[in-house]
């Protein structure tokens, strides 16, 4: 299992890093197109949509919504690379890594309150806290490196404490769309999306998080630019 998931991860950041590094949009967009199309897949098997011939009274309704949040976060992801490059993007989604990064690891070591039982069992209070923490402290720390980031762009547009702010904001919303996809997938009775992503699970476990975060990150850009 852990051999799987390590082989997987470096094919999976070999492709990314490909498509950062060649010429033009073509190749980023052709890669969100693929992403989107695999979690729309597998949301609306989570949601029941594909279950015939009598879908659950909830599967519409759910299963809608992952057209319009999907195609939100891929059109912000492109627009963010295409307009400010690519480490600015990477430094939105290292955001999203490195609060999910902190709240395993703070969570492994010091949690003892659950955050959603009923949802995801394995997250803690302290985790959440530790992974905004560690996010904020992305944020700052980028806008020192270089002003080619996401913080940068923050922290002239906002100032610090504003910045401080909204990367909690941005934090607290990654963590909400892992537990919108926890719910999807306990409602489903499945433990991942699907199996695409061997030692992973599926495209969308994999995205959750940045869906929620992609837009309003978006949204800031252009505020800040």
């Amino acid at each position: 299992m852990l051999r799987e998931r390590v082989i997987t991860a470096i094919i999976l950041l070999a492709i990314v890093a490909a498509v950062l590094a060649a010429p033009g949009t073509l190749a980023l967009a052709a890669f969100i197109l693929l992403t989107i199309g695999c979690a729309l897949w597998e949301w609306l098997r989570l949601t029941g949509l594909t279950t015939y011939p009598r879908p659950a009274y909830y599967s519409v309704p759910l299963g809608m919504l992952a057209v319009p949040v999907l195609t939100f976060a891929g059109c912000a992801l492109y627009f963010m690379y295409s307009r400010h490059g690519a480490i600015y993007l990477l430094s939105v989604l290292a955001l999203v890594w490195i609060a999910d990064i902190g709240a395993y690891f703070a969570g492994k070591a010091f949690g003892r309150h659950k955050l959603a039982p009923s949802i995801s069992p394995g997250k803690t209070r302290e985790g959440a806290v530790a992974g905004i923490a560690a996010a904020v402290l992305w944020v700052l720390l980028t806008a020192l490196w270089s002003q080619e980031t996401f913080g940068a762009a923050l922290v002239a547009r906002f100032g610090v404490t504003l910045t401080i702010v909204l990367a909690v904001v941005l934090a607290a919303l990654s963590i909400a769309g892992d537990l919108f996809e926890s719910w999807l997938k306990r409602r489903a009775g499945a433990k991942d999306s699907s199996r695409l992503l061997p030692g992973h699970g599926g495209v969308l476990d994999r995205i959750d998080a940045i869906l929620p975060v992609a837009p309003l990150a978006w949204v800031l850009s252009i505020w800040s630019h």
